[in-house]
């Protein structure tokens, strides 16, 4: 009902559908013709035409399909490029429509390649269906990109804790430093735990920096209540760093851990030891000065600061000695102002033990690095002699690649190079710039030269080839010209008589152009069916295919002649191509010997079983056994070229002698039948003649009934009798069966199917058949003759209808305007037309007879009776329209509609035997025997009743 409703309701709809894209191949032109002219295919359609080999019909059908499996499959694996890309095209409009459903499209996430997988995480408006692509994706770079741009905040941590590139984290924090905190304090404290347990040095020396602060925060704040806890807590963290930070951050953690511990549990013998200490051995640590605070126990705080300032310059990357012997000044000033306690004593004995390593470690490392340097000195002035000798010896190229080595090491050179070894360099690229002069003087002539040989080449009338390997030749001429003048290409490209050579070359080049370009399209050509070539003998390959041997030997044929005709090919593909055919053969062949092996078991085992079944066969059975050996034979593939003669001559020694014996009996029974056709022809030839004699009905009538009693007799006595065995009619096996007899090989396989050339039992029933339908064709044309009898007589009585209708028209009319009857002229004339048969003849006669009896009556007709009578004939009229196939009246298109619908529902749900032509007649017959209407309805609808 809805495909009904929508002809009538959406023309527009199949009006405006996309027609199929066209197609640039010229052998295709008339199939997008044809597409061109019609609407797009259905969804069913498409889904079978998407299967077609035509690269036209599968453009057409992506119009109409909206399934994703298949869009899928089409962009993955079409053999066109143009399809491809439609297909992708579509597919992912698809994957990110919001409209279709979310389940639908999360489940293409599993057989979606990864480029779609890409596409979908970066354009799907939907969290979910984003987070389902990006867990297929494992691309760590795509990942870092979504981290930071993707807009729901879950997904990007998901993505950073997914992540364990340190250089992706590190790219993820400096993009997200200003935009999201959160990812980046995420991926910044991933990157340092991943620095960490990697052993990267400055992480774990940032780490011991922090500890050593806060151990410094413990040594200023002694009062903290947690002071314990605190330490406890440092010291752990700094248990997972030992042997793993540098050594002045281990020395300064050390000193400022034990100073700590002294603060905490000081010990008895260096408190009593500050208590009784005399003025002398005050006067060895250092008189204090005037105003200075003594303590009794304890770190000074002043001389904590101080040591605190050498241990952070002790920890830093390369402090200088001038700056350690400041702050140890600093240090030792502090200590002499005061009364010194056991804790100072140690802390200042500990920093000067730091002191002193860390200078020891300056020292060697000024001495490492000293050395260091003279050795890059030496190396530098080696490679200043190396340059000089080559511009003394004239080695140009060897000169300049010198010349660009040392210029790299501008820097160095400045640092370690002596004064001397930078007037060498001097005076040696000064040479070097006399000789380059000359030498780009001479290259130049050079250049001149070769510009006019190409300009010479513009109308030289050379063959495409030779052109473009002359003009290849002389810009590898120029390619050495610039290599020598030491250019690159940016450098060789700015030079103006540079571009002046290569407008030559374009120039000369131009006209051939086109020749060019129509060769690397058939080289495109060539190299597509190539390919495709390639990929039809790679699928004969597959375990999972068993190929036809000669499906085999036409794969091996045609790769073969494409190997011969590589040179079509673009030179740069031929080798791989090459290859891949040599490969592919090798690999077909070993296919193809097997199966010829495989061929000659399966053909020995039908012999074998041959000859066992032959042994005291009937007749009947040694040829049933040798067809069905025969048939056997013909569906196995061929075997060795030797092999398959010898186990040939072997099968034919065995079904010969039985075919030959059947032959003979089958020249009889030929006979036998031949009789039985003539009789049967004859009786077919005189019902032929029976349609001579069509006038005179009841002796036709007897006649065909008596005919076919006589043919149902003769066939019955006419059933083939059953050849011995089944014998076929040749006999034997000479035409009908050989090794590269087709047809034979067609018929046996249809003899075994019950097809209509196999044995002969299938023959004869062939014979019945066609004899059959002979007489069938004969007795048709009697009953046509007969028909066309009967349909004279139904024209002849349709017009008697008519004339009856027109005089009760005639009467209405009369009635309709009170004019008098004469109702015995009208009885007379009614009377003088004729009878009707019964059921066509009783309507009429009610109507005339109404008519009378309404015009006698002197009464006009009633208007309800015509009213009646209008809507009657209205309805006769819109179903004549609707079955005949004309247009109604504007007006009542909406009616038209109303009616088409009911009639639908109406036939839908009852059902209906009656056709359309009989239809037409009843109604037909139903408006003659319509009663009287008024003049204007009467026009109107007999002009849409006639048409």
């Amino acid at each position: 009902m809805l495909g009904f409703l929508k002809k009538f309701f959406l023309p527009d709809e199949m009006a405006t559908r996309p027609a199929a894209p066209a197609a640039k191949p010229a052998k295709t032109a008339v199939k997008v013709a044809v597409l061109a002219r019609k609407p797009a295919p259905s969804s069913i359609d498409a889904l079978a035409a998407i299967k077609s080999t035509d690269v036209v019909a599968r453009k057409a059908a992506l119009i109409a399909i909206d399934d994703l499996t298949v869009l899928n499959d089409r962009a993955q694996n079409d053999s066109d490029a143009a399809v491809k890309r439609s297909a992708l095209a579509k597919l992912k409009l698809g994957m990110v429509d919001a409209v279709r459903s979310l389940p639908e499209r999360a489940r293409m996430l599993n057989v979606l390649d990864a480029g779609m997988l890409e596409f979908v995480a970066k354009s799907a408006s939907e969290a979910e269906l984003r987070r389902g692509a990006l867990a297929k994706i494992s691309r760590i770079g795509f990942l870092g990109d979504r981290a930071n741009a993707d807009p729901d905040s879950a997904i990007r941590l998901e993505l950073v804790a997914r992540i364990d590139a340190p250089n992706t984290l590190e790219r993820i924090a400096d993009t997200a430093r200003t935009k999201d905190k959160t990812v980046f304090r995420a991926a910044s404290e991933k990157l340092s735990r991943l620095k960490f347990l990697a052993g990267d040095q400055q992480e774990l020396d940032g780490r011991g920096l922090k500890l050593c602060a806060a151990l410094d925060v413990l040594l200023r704040d002694q009062s903290d209540a947690d002071l314990a806890a605190k330490l406890a807590t440092i010291e752990r963290d700094w248990a997972s760093l030992s042997g793993k930070v540098s050594a002045p951050l281990a020395a300064r953690f050390s000193g400022a851990r034990a100073n700590l511990e002294r603060i905490l549990n000081p010990p008895a013998a260096f408190a009593a030891a500050a208590d009784q200490t005399s003025l002398g051995d005050a006067a060895d640590a250092g008189v204090p000065e005037a105003g200075a605070i003594v303590l009794s126990s304890g770190l000074d705080l002043e001389l904590a600061d101080a040591l605190r300032r050498v241990g952070d310059a002790l920890a830093a990357q390369n402090v200088r000695l001038e700056t350690l012997d400041s702050l140890q000044i600093g240090a030792d000033r502090r200590f002499g102002a005061i009364v010194p306690s056991a804790e100072d004593i140690a802390a200042m004995t500990n920093i000067r033990a730091q002191l002193s390593a860390v200078r020891a470690t300056i020292r060697a490392t000024a001495a490492e690095r000293q050395a260091k340097a003279d050795a890059a000195a030496a190396i530098l002035r080696s490679e200043i002699k190396k340059f000089s000798d080559a511009v003394d010896a004239g080695d140009l190229t060897s000169a300049r690649a010198l010349e660009k080595a040392l210029e790299n090491k501008k820097s160095e050179l400045a640092a370690v190079a002596a004064a001397a070894d930078k007037r060498a360099l001097g005076d040696a690229k000064a040479k070097l710039g006399k000789l380059l002069g000359w030498e780009r003087w001479s290259a130049n002539k050079h250049r001149i030269e070769l510009c006019d040989e190409a300009e010479a080449l513009a109308g030289s009338g050379l063959h495409p080839d030779a052109l473009q390997a002359k003009i290849t030749e002389l810009k590898a001429r120029w390619a050495e010209l610039d290599k020598l003048d030491g250019l690159d290409v940016e450098a060789a490209k700015a030079l103006g008589i540079g571009k002046r050579f290569r407008a030559l070359c374009f120039a000369a080049i131009k006209p051939a152009q086109g020749y060019f370009d129509k060769r690397k399209e058939l080289r495109g050509i060539k190299r597509e069916e190539t390919e495709t070539l390639i990929s039809r003998a790679q699928s004969l390959m597959l375990e999972a295919v068993t190929p036809s041997p000669k499906e085999l030997l036409d794969a091996r044929s045609d790769l073969a002649e494409r190997m011969r005709n590589l040179d079509q090919l673009d030179p740069k593909a031929r080798a791989a191509l090459s290859k891949q055919i040599r490969e592919i053969n090798d690999g077909l062949s070993e296919k193809l010997n097997a199966q010829r092996k495989v061929a000659e078991t399966d053909k020995r085992k039908v012999i074998a079983r041959l000859r066992r079944d032959l042994i005291g066969a009937e007749p009947g059975a040694a040829i049933a056994a040798a067809k069905t050996a025969q048939a056997d034979w013909k569906n196995l593939a061929r075997a060795d070229r030797k092999v398959e003669d010898e186990l040939w001559a072997e099968l034919r020694g065995l079904v010969d002698p039985h075919f030959a014996s059947a032959k003979e009996a089958s020249e009889k029974q030929r006979a036998t039948e031949a009789e039985k056709a003539a009789a049967a022809e004859d009786i077919i030839d005189r019902t032929r003649a029976l349609v001579g004699e069509v006038q005179a009905e009841h002796s036709v009538a007897a006649a065909l009934e008596k005919l076919e009693n006589e043919w149902r007799a003769h066939m019955a006595a006419d059933k083939p009798e059953e050849a011995a065995g089944g014998r076929g009619r040749d006999g034997g096996m000479g035409g009908g069966f050989g090794r590269d007899d087709r047809a034979g090989a067609d018929r046996a396989r249809a003899g075994r199917s019950d097809g209509p050339r196999g044995d002969a039992r299938n023959l004869d029933r062939d014979r019945e058949r066609s004899k059959d339908r002979a007489f069938d064709a004969a007795v048709a044309q009697v009953q046509a003759a007969v028909l066309a009898v009967e349909t004279d007589k139904v024209k002849i009585q349709r017009q008697l209808a008519i004339q009856k209708s027109a005089l009760c028209l005639t009467l209405e009319t009369s009635w309709l305007n009170a004019v008098a009857i004469d109702d015995a002229g009208s009885r007379a004339s009614w009377a003088g037309l004729g009878l009707l048969p019964a059921a066509q003849e009783a309507p009429l006669r009610k109507r005339f007879e109404a008519t009378l009896a309404g015009a006698q009556s002197a009464l006009a007709p009633d208007n309800a009776l015509l009213e009646s009578n209008a809507t009657q004939a209205a309805a006769i009229a819109m179903a004549l329209e609707y079955l005949t196939g004309r247009e109604s009246p504007e007006p009542l298109k909406a009616e038209r509609m109303q009616y088409q619908v009911q009639r639908l529902s109406t036939k839908l749900s009852q059902g209906s035997s009656e056709t359309a032509a009989v239809e037409i007649a009843r109604l037909s017959n139903e408006w003659l025997a319509l009663g009287p209407l008024s003049t204007q309805a009467r026009v109107e609808l007999s002009a849409r009743i006639a048409g």
